[in-house]
């Protein structure tokens, strides 16, 4: 099972565009918005990144992270054609 938190910005163009993906493939996730909430700013600055969106997923092996709107590995690890 994965867990699936997104990190984004009101303003962010491609955040809305990780949104629209996500939905779209019906993929559930978690958003947190930064601008909003300290806590969740400081969350992202942990992963060592300063910029929206990040992609943070947990998995049985562990969390990996992809930055950016970047349909391509999120595709791959998907597992979407």
């Amino acid at each position: 099972m994965q867990n699936i938190t997104i990190y984004t910005t009101p303003t962010c163009g491609f955040c809305h565009k990780l949104k629209e993906w996500m939905n779209f493939h019906q993929i559930s996730y978690k958003e947190k918005n930064v601008k909003e909430n300290y806590h969740y700013r400081k969350e992202l600055l942990d992963f060592g990144v300063k910029g929206v969106p990040l992609t943070v997923i947990k998995t049985e092996d562990g969390p990996f992270h992809i930055s950016g709107f970047n349909p391509e590995k999120l595709k791959q690890h998907f597992h979407i054609n």
